[in-house]
Formats: structure tokens, C-alpha cells, sequence
């Protein structure tokens, strides 16, 4: 038997790991570039539930995407 997962413990790591969610970041993403598509493409997400979400330590502080943590296109 599997027992559910409480939404506190999500909510807790949403905000440990900062997990914005895919739409967030592409509005943010929109805001960087005409076209986001290759960004997007780029980007290592985590589905929780019924989201998807983009782990912040693949950004880096200037918006950018860090090349250590990105899926390689």
C-alpha cells in the first residue's frame, strides 16, 4: 500500500529547490528573448503531480540558463 504524499511536503520543496512552475518560466524567458522555443527545449523539468516545474538551480542570476544542468539540444 502506498500512503499520499501531503501537499505540504511539495509546497516545502517547491520553495526549498525553488520550483517555478513551466509557465513562469516561460513568461520569464519571454521577457529575455523573442523566441523562447530553444530555450524551452533546453530546460530540466520535474513533473509533480499534475505540474510541471523548472528547478531554479539551472538558472543562473542573470536569467540565464547554466550549462552544467541543461539538456543538451
Amino acid at each position: 500500500m502506498y500512503e499520499e504524499i501531503p501537499e505540504e511536503f511539495w509546497a516545502g520543496l517547491e520553495a526549498e529547490f525553488t520550483l517555478p512552475s513551466l509557465e513562469q518560466v516561460r513568461a520569464r524567458i519571454e521577457l529575455l528573448t523573442a523566441d523562447p522555443e530553444p530555450v524551452m527545449r533546453r530546460l530540466v523539468r520535474v513533473l509533480v503531480g499534475d505540474g510541471t516545474f523548472c528547478p531554479g538551480f539551472q538558472f543562473l542570476p542573470g536569467g540565464g540558463l547554466h550549462p552544467a544542468v541543461v539538456i543538451d539540444s
